[in-house]
């Protein structure tokens, strides 16, 4: 498809880093709603750009609410890729110069991966202070469930928003601290209203990434005055984007979106009496 010039996508890391080379070589730009840093440990790519969170400021945000908290025992739970594994050994590196154990780092293969047998063992065995989830959603839900039925009480960091979160652990128990959103920022309000007129419920986090990465590729088109891959790719670096569901955001030049602070912030609602 010759006539394609921009690509937003793709869902996985594995995907990004499987197509970059071809997106480069028939200079075609692409912006990754959901991803973060997959090029960063090899050859930069100029036409290949991430919207998501970096996971160097997530891990940040963690360690901080562990220090708040007095938690020196954390147990992770991630999503079973090569970069997946990469980043949560230099997660388990910043926790331990932090002097925060990780005696649980684990990664989840789906259904049928005998994650229940895992669960008791950690359980009788581990005294967990947290759990981390850095996995898709439909996945920490289900993972949150089993947990809660099992008894293992101890609190949940789930990396992703309450709102795309909501309707999957409504019914949930116990302790569950979700990325912070930026409610000051306008665009947010925005697509919460229209996504509730439209479908009915809240926007997951692909669908406000995916918004946001259309919303910056319109911006950097707007400066670049051009459809040209390149010349939209140049004009992208350093290129400070004010009214994103991000909020105010700039990319570096490996292209990854540098995000303002972020923060972990408690649902206690469903603790007591359940």
């Amino acid at each position: 498809r010759p006539e394609v010039a921009f690509v937003i996508g793709h869902t996985h890391l594995n995907l990004n880093l499987a197509v970059a080379q071809n997106y480069e070589f028939y200079k075609v730009f692409c912006i990754s709603p959901n991803t973060a840093s997959s090029y960063s440990s090899g050859s930069s790519f100029s036409l290949q750009f991430e919207n998501g969170m970096p996971p160097s400021q997530t891990s940040g945000a963690i360690l901080k609410l562990a220090k708040e908290n007095g938690w020196k025992r954390l147990g992770l739970l991630y999503s079973k890729s090569e970069h997946a594994m990469r980043q949560a050994r230099r997660f388990e590196s910043m926790a331990n110069k932090h002097d925060i154990n990780i005696p649980l780092s684990f990664g989840y293969e789906g259904r049928g991966s005998g994650i229940a047998r895992h669960m008791e063992h950690w359980k009788r065995e581990l005294d967990l202070d947290a759990m981390i989830f850095a996995m898709d959603e439909e996945d920490i839900a289900r993972l949150i469930s089993a947990c809660r039925v099992i008894g293992i009480d101890s609190p949940f960091i789930v990396v992703s928003e309450k709102t795309a979160m909501q309707k999957s652990v409504e019914k949930e128990l116990g302790t569950i601290y979700f990325l912070e959103q930026p409610h000051d920022v306008p665009a947010v309000a925005n697509l919460l209203k229209r996504c509730q007129k439209a479908f009915g419920h809240a926007p997951s986090a692909e669908m406000m990434q995916g918004f946001d990465a259309l919303h910056i590729l319109a911006q950097a088109i707007r400066k670049a005055k051009s459809f040209v891959p390149a010349d939209v790719a140049a004009s992208l670096k350093g290129l400070k984007v004010d009214s994103s569901v991000s909020g105010t955001l700039r990319f570096d030049e490996q292209g990854t979106a540098i995000k303002r602070p972020v923060n972990f912030t408690a649902d206690r609602e469903r603790v007591q009496g359940q």
